[in-house]
């Protein structure tokens, strides 16, 4: 098992002899996003005497980040390679001339000015038509930029500070963020907007937006992923989904909660988190009346 994100956020993987995972059909690997169970295409197989998915990787390689599994990748009942990598929507082959006892491991270091490399560990004389003593190593080819790090779409409560982070490897790297398509620029609300961090201080209904960041080298430029920032009015409260309004009905769930206490943030009407429902919650209702973000 491994965590890696394919683009929709970061999530576990795990990979074996199994053909069903809760009561999806999986065929050797599958997805746990937190919530509910996914397959990663048809391409692992359970066979008798084989182990479809035997290790995974989450590695960069020159497109981008990826996950990398080794096993037996079939097609059609045909062997086509010993190791693959998942871009998020399919599997592509690495090579069919790895054992299947092998184990692969994403390296944790790189040497300054290089990306993180993809080890693999096994028995095996060769790796990619090229004579390897039970250790070879996948690493990137790239002059142009590479994203390491996608920004994460968030959900900030009202008035809170928000951070966007991504990573990029190359050298001479220009930043600028966007937002909803437009660069944005430093001032007492925003900073970072041409760095690889994103800062929001005090997010109001107007930093709602979707963002993403551009990073330019000689080499080449790259863009992330568009990262979703919703705004939660906090003072919306009234369960078990808001309305989008603070009136009277949030206004009686401060009154029916009053003097409840427990750990911050447990109870919805505890508005400033201090452990109890009371007159500061109370007039944080008042104080936000009307539409919300």
């Amino acid at each position: 098992m491994i965590v890696h994100d394919d683009g929709t956020g970061p999530a576990l993987f795990a990979g074996g002899m199994f053909n069903r995972a809760g009561n999806i059909e999986t065929n050797g690997i599958a997805k746990w996003n937190g919530k509910t169970w996914s397959a990663l295409g048809a391409a692992f197989k359970v066979y008798v005497g084989h182990r479809p998915v035997t290790s995974l990787a989450s590695a960069v390689d020159e497109q981008g980040q990826f996950l990398f599994a080794h096993g037996n990748l079939f097609e059609e009942g045909e062997l086509l390679a010993n190791a693959a990598r998942w871009n998020g929507s399919q599997w592509s082959v690495l090579g069919n001339d790895l054992s299947a006892s092998s184990s692969m491991h994403a390296a944790v270091h790189a040497e300054a000015g290089e990306l993180p490399a993809l080890y693999v560990m096994g028995s095996f004389t060769t790796a990619g038509g090229i004579a390897s003593h039970n250790l070879a190593k996948w690493a990137p080819i790239a002059d142009a930029p590479l994203i390491t790090t996608q920004p994460f779409s968030q959900e900030i409560d009202l008035g809170d500070d928000a951070i966007l982070l991504a990573q990029v490897w190359g050298g001479d790297l220009a930043y600028q963020w966007f937002k909803d398509g437009q660069p944005l620029a430093d001032d007492d609300h925003i900073g970072g907007s041409t760095t690889d961090t994103l800062a929001i201080t005090g997010v109001t209904a107007d930093d709602q937006a979707l963002y993403h960041l551009q990073a330019e080298s000689p080499c080449g430029s790259v863009t992330t992923r568009t990262a979703a920032l919703q705004v939660i009015c906090q003072y919306d409260i009234v369960p078990p989904l808001a309305d989008g309004q603070v009136n009277v009905d949030d206004l009686l769930a401060v009154l029916n909660a009053w003097g409840l206490t427990g750990n911050r943030g447990w109870i919805p009407a505890d508005i400033n988190e201090d452990g109890v429902v009371g007159n500061d919650d109370l007039l944080s209702v008042i104080g936000a009346w009307g539409p919300c973000p």
